[in-house]
C-alpha cells in the first residue's frame, strides 16, 4: 500500500510538472526610482505613477499580480535592483517562458570601461544610491548600473528561458541634458561620470554600441529578445501628463496604452508602430528606440489579445464601473450594449441595458444605464461598445506675458473657445513674450516654435495666436485617432525613387530599407522623391483616402488628389489589388517631394466601405456634413469647425465600431 501511494504521489507530481510545462511563466520586474535623495544632486521624478501605468497593462494581459514583482525608491538601490533580477527574473524563469523588465529613473552616460563604445561613454541607468557628480576616490559611478551589466544579466535570463522564451525591455531613462528651461522634467544629465584629467581618443576600430545591442542578438540557445527605449542618445526624455494632471515617463505612458489594445499575434514591430505614434503626441521630440528582431510575435503570443468587450466591476442602481478606462481608448460619451455573460454573438441576444461613460479614468470608466440592473445580473456582464468617442480635442495654454494689456486682450479672445484651457502649470503649449527680439512666441512644452512674431509687425495677433493653438488641437486629436475593422485591412508603403536627370518621368525605385535607421524610424531628407503603395490585404473591397499631418501641425489632404479634381468614388481597391500612386502620365509629375517643416510627420491611411468627401471638409471648414455623411466624415469634420462655431471643449461626435480602419505611418523629415 505504501508503494502504491508513493507511485500515485509520484504521478501527480509528473502530471502537475506536465502542465505547468505546458503553461509557461511570466514574469515581470518593475524598477521604478523617483524619491531621489536631495544629497545626490538628482531631480524627483514621478516614476511611481509609471508603476500603476505597466502593472495594470501586464495584468490586461495575463500576468499575474503575484509573478509582477515592484522595486522602487530606496530599495531600489544597485544591489537591490540586482538581487531582484537574480532571485525574481533568473530563478524563476522557466523554459519557453516569457519575462519583462523595466525601469523608470534618471540615466546617465559613464566613461566606457572595456573600450566597445565608439563614443568612449557606456549608457547607464542610474538607482537610488547613485550621486550624479564624479568625486575621485570618493565616489566614481560605483553604483551605477552599465548598460553592459544589465546586458549580461539579460542574457543569463534568455538562457534560462531558452530558444522558446521571451525577453521584453522598457527603458524609460535617458541620458540628455536637462535644459529644458521649466517646461518639463527630463530623466536624465549632460553631466557625465567622469573626471577632469579625462580626454576623449578617436576610435575608429570599436562599432558604436547603442546600449544593450551588443546582448540582443538572436542565438539559437537564448530566449528572443526586444528591448525599447525613449529616446535617442542626444535627445531629452520628457516626463509627460495624463487627462488628470498626473505625471509619468512618456515611454511608460506610451508603452502601457499600446501594449493595452494590442490584438492577437501582434508583432514587436506592431506594438513599437503604436507606441511612436503616441509619442509623436506627447513627446514630439523625442525618437522611441527599438532593438532586437522586431517581426517575431510579442512575447511569442503569450498574452491575451485585446478585448472584444470589457467586464463590470461593481454596480450602483443605474451606475456601473467597467474594467477599461483612457488607457484603452474608452473616453466620455462613449456608449455601451450590456449582455449576459459569455455573449458570443450580439445579434441573437437582446442587451440587458445601454449605457454611456460620464467618467472615464485611466484604468475604470464610470457608465449611466438607462434602466436600473440588480447587481447579481450586472457584476460580470459584458459591455460592447456600441458608439465609440474618441476623446476631448482641447488644449492647454500657458502665457508668460507682462503686459496687462495683451494678457486682457487674450483673455477676451480665448474665453469663446472652452477647449483651450488657461492653465499655471504643466501645459500643453506656452505663449511667452520675448523682450530681447521682441517677439511673441507660441510653443509646445518641448520647446518646439509653432508661432514666432515680432509685436510690431503683427496687428490682431489674438487671432492669429488662437488659430495656431486650434491647429495644434484639431492635428493631435486626427493624429491620435486610430480604428479597426475586421474585414478592411489595408497597407500603406512609402516608396523612395530617384529621378532621372535627363527625363523627369523616369525614375528608379530605391530600397526602402536604406532609408529606415538603426531604430526601426524612416528617415527622408527634404527634396526626397517618392511615391505610395496602398495594399488590399484584406476580405473586402474598400474606399480610401490619405491624410498628412505635418510637424507643424498642418494637415493637407494628400488623396484624392485635388489638383486633378479626382473623386473620392475612384480611390477604390479590391481584396489582393496594390495601387500605386501617383499614376504615370505624362501630363502631371508622377511624384511627390518632401518638404519642410522638418521632423516627425505622420501619414493616415483611412478606409471605409463607402467614399469619404474629406476634401470638402477641409476646404469648407466648417460646413456642416450632411446626414447622410459617412459618420467618419462627420467626425472628421467637426475637428474643422472654423473659429467662430467651435464653442465646445467636452463632447466630439461618437461613431459605432467597425466604421473604418485607420492605418498610420510615422517618418521624419530631416535638413
Amino acid at each position: 500500500m505504501f508503494k502504491k501511494l508513493i507511485l500515485f504521489f509520484s504521478c501527480l507530481l509528473l502530471l502537475s510538472s506536465f502542465f505547468r510545462a505546458g503553461d509557461p511563466s511570466k514574469l515581470a520586474l518593475i524598477i521604478a526610482v523617483g524619491d531621489y535623495p536631495e544629497s545626490s544632486g538628482w531631480c524627483k521624478l514621478n516614476s511611481k505613477n509609471d508603476v500603476l501605468l505597466i502593472r495594470s497593462a501586464l495584468k490586461k494581459k495575463g500576468f499575474e499580480e503575484k509573478d509582477i514583482l515592484v522595486v522602487s525608491d530606496a530599495k531600489a538601490t544597485k544591489s537591490g535592483i540586482l538581487e531582484a533580477f537574480n532571485d525574481h527574473l533568473i530563478k524563476n524563469a522557466q523554459k519557453g517562458g516569457t519575462a519583462f523588465f523595466h525601469f523608470s529613473g534618471h540615466g546617465q552616460q559613464i566613461t566606457d570601461n572595456n573600450f566597445d563604445e565608439i563614443d568612449q561613454f557606456d549608457e547607464a541607468l542610474v538607482p537610488y544610491d547613485s550621486p550624479m557628480h564624479f568625486q575621485k576616490d570618493v565616489y566614481e559611478g560605483e553604483y551605477l548600473l552599465r548598460d553592459d551589466e544589465l546586458g549580461r544579466l539579460l542574457y543569463k535570463l534568455r538562457k534560462k528561458l531558452g530558444k522558446k522564451g521571451n525577453v521584453l525591455v522598457v527603458l524609460d531613462a535617458c541620458h540628455s541634458g536637462t535644459a529644458t528651461r521649466g517646461l518639463g522634467i527630463a530623466r536624465g544629465t549632460s553631466i557625465k561620470m567622469v573626471g577632469n584629467s579625462f580626454v576623449k581618443k578617436k576610435n575608429s576600430n570599436v562599432f558604436e554600441n547603442a546600449g544593450l545591442n551588443t546582448e540582443i542578438k538572436s542565438s539559437r540557445k537564448t530566449a528572443n529578445m526586444v528591448a525599447f527605449f525613449a529616446s535617442g542618445a542626444n535627445e531629452l526624455n520628457y516626463e509627460t501628463r495624463d487627462q488628470n494632471g498626473n505625471l509619468s515617463g512618456s515611454l511608460s505612458y506610451a508603452f502601457s496604452k499600446a501594449f493595452s489594445t494590442i490584438e492577437n499575434n501582434t508583432s514587436y514591430r506592431g506594438l513599437f508602430d503604436k507606441i511612436k505614434l503616441e509619442m509623436t503626441i506627447i513627446a514630439p521630440r523625442q525618437t522611441p528606440q527599438a532593438e532586437g528582431n522586431l517581426d517575431y510575435l510579442v512575447l511569442g503570443g503569450k498574452y491575451k489579445g485585446s478585448q472584444r468587450h470589457f467586464k463590470v466591476l461593481r454596480s450602483f442602481d443605474d451606475v456601473v464601473i467597467v474594467d477599461g478606462g483612457t488607457l484603452a481608448g474608452l473616453h466620455n460619451n462613449t456608449t455601451f450594449a450590456f449582455y449576459p455573460i459569455d455573449t458570443k454573438d450580439t445579434t441573437k441576444t437582446n442587451p440587458l441595458a445601454f449605457g454611456t461613460i460620464q467618467f472615464a479614468e485611466l484604468f475604470t470608466s464610470e457608465i449611466h444605464l438607462d434602466r436600473i440592473l440588480s447587481e447579481d445580473i450586472a457584476v460580470g456582464a459584458w459591455a460592447f461598445v456600441k458608439n465609440q468617442n474618441f476623446g476631448e480635442q482641447s488644449v492647454r495654454l500657458q502665457m508668460k506675458i507682462k503686459s496687462t494689456v495683451v494678457q486682457n486682450n487674450l483673455h477676451v479672445e480665448i474665453s469663446k473657445y472652452p477647449l483651450i484651457q488657461l492653465v499655471d502649470s504643466f501645459p500643453d503649449l506656452i505663449l511667452r513674450f520675448e523682450k530681447e527680439t521682441n517677439q511673441l512666441i507660441l510653443e509646445t512644452k518641448e520647446a518646439f516654435v509653432l508661432f514666432k512674431k515680432n509685436m510690431d509687425d503683427v496687428g490682431g495677433f489674438e487671432n492669429l495666436v488662437i488659430l495656431k493653438v486650434l491647429n495644434y488641437a484639431q492635428s493631435n486629436y486626427i493624429r491620435k485617432l486610430e480604428m479597426q475593422d475586421q474585414h478592411i485591412d489595408l497597407e500603406l508603403e512609402i516608396v523612395p525613387i530617384k529621378i532621372d536627370n535627363n527625363d523627369e518621368q523616369a525614375y528608379e525605385y530605391i530600397p526602402l530599407a536604406s532609408k529606415k535607421g538603426a531604430d526601426g524610424v524612416l528617415r527622408f531628407q527634404k527634396g526626397d522623391k517618392f511615391k505610395i503603395r496602398i495594399i488590399n490585404n484584406g476580405d473586402k473591397p474598400a474606399y480610401y483616402s490619405l491624410l498628412d499631418i505635418q510637424p507643424d501641425n498642418k494637415i493637407n489632404l494628400i488623396l484624392p488628389e485635388r489638383h486633378l479634381n479626382r473623386k473620392a468614388e475612384e480611390y477604390y481597391i479590391l481584396p489582393g489589388q496594390t495601387h500605386e500612386l501617383p499614376e504615370p502620365s505624362e501630363d502631371y509629375q508622377n511624384y511627390w517631394t518632401f518638404e519642410p517643416p522638418c521632423g516627425h510627420e505622420v501619414f493616415k491611411l483611412i478606409a471605409t466601405y463607402q467614399p469619404l468627401n474629406l476634401a470638402q471638409t477641409i476646404t469648407t471648414r466648417g460646413t456642416s456634413p450632411e446626414k447622410s455623411a459617412h459618420p467618419f466624415e462627420i467626425l472628421f469634420g467637426s475637428t474643422f469647425k472654423n473659429k467662430s462655431s467651435i464653442t465646445r471643449g467636452s463632447a466630439n461626435p461618437s461613431i459605432p465600431p467597425n466604421t473604418a480602419q485607420i492605418y498610420s505611418l510615422i517618418f521624419r523629415i530631416e535638413k
